[in-house]
């Protein structure tokens, strides 16, 4: 059975998306109260991060995930799929923070541009260390 990390189904902007992706045979992961301090270690054991997102930025292909309760912050460390209402695409981030209350919803708000990059001291990249090391927007 295939795993996904996923936000509690409510959280999710699709009803009942859990419930119809365990009829397809994929168990989906939504809490565990260690899963934090193993994040890093363990994220390959699951096939997809499952969340919604607070808003999609057209300029850059960027969205912006929030986490709070029954939304894991980890669920964005594996390759994600996530669906970003029509309402909620703002041309870039300037027209996105015009809109400030939408900051007070959340304990924690990511945004992410395509996969993490990071260098050691030696100046040699790796890419996806922090999460999927691929990332793609359709708009």
């Amino acid at each position: 059975m295939r795993r996904i990390l996923a936000w509690d189904d409510a959280a999710l902007p699709v009803p009942d998306l859990l419930q119809h992706l365990a009829a397809a045979g994929i168990a989906a992961v939504t809490h565990s109260p260690d899963w934090t301090t193993r994040a890093l270690a363990d994220a390959d054991e699951f096939t997809a991060g499952v969340t919604g997102t607070l808003a999609g930025l057209a300029d850059t292909g960027s969205i912006l995930v929030v986490s709070g309760p029954g939304r894991l912050r980890s669920a964005s460390l594996v390759p994600r799929a996530l669906r970003v209402r029509v309402g909620d695409i703002y041309p870039d981030l300037a027209g996105w923070l015009q809109d400030a209350d939408r900051m007070l919803r959340a304990a924690n708000i990511v945004v992410i541009t395509g996969p993490s990059r990071t260098a050691d001291i030696e100046l040699n990249l790796v890419i996806g260390v922090h999460g999927p090391g691929r990332s793609t927007s359709c708009w």
